[in-house]
């Protein structure tokens, strides 16, 4: 295993410094794969920078909830499995922007299995 390097604040070059970013919303979603919708802008050419946040020309949609979703050294634990993945709150769209045109990276998503128009139980939706 290699060792960590750390840099001194007066001796890294500026693009080296460290951001941290703290989500405003909601990010422990899981989403029903069978509801994606893939979307693509209305304008021709590309954007510049293209990848700058809500640029991109397509993103996807999909069905979402929130699920019980712990942290883990202050970063996503590894998702919830099995019985343990099941909603907690509405089923809600959400937008889902390519991995470059986010400041926020969520790669391991989660599936569930949705019902029609929501769920028979309050808008809860049962795992899949």
């Amino acid at each position: 295993m290699t060792p960590t390097i750390r840099f001194q604040r007066a001796t890294a070059p500026a693009q080296a410094l460290d951001h941290s970013y703290q989500n405003a919303s909601i990010w422990n979603y899981a989403i029903d794969p069978s509801k994606l919708t893939v979307h693509r802008s209305n304008e021709s050419g590309l954007a510049n920078p293209i990848f700058a946040p809500g640029i991109a020309p397509l993103w996807m949609s999909a069905n979402a909830c929130e699920i019980e979703w712990g942290l883990y050294k202050g970063v996503p634990d590894a998702p919830p499995t099995g019985e343990a993945r099941k909603c907690v709150g509405e089923v809600v769209d959400v937008r889902l922007e390519p991995l470059g045109g986010a400041k926020v990276h969520l790669v391991d998503l989660p599936v569930l299995k949705l019902g029609e128009g929501g769920t028979g139980d309050g808008g809860k939706a049962n795992g899949g």
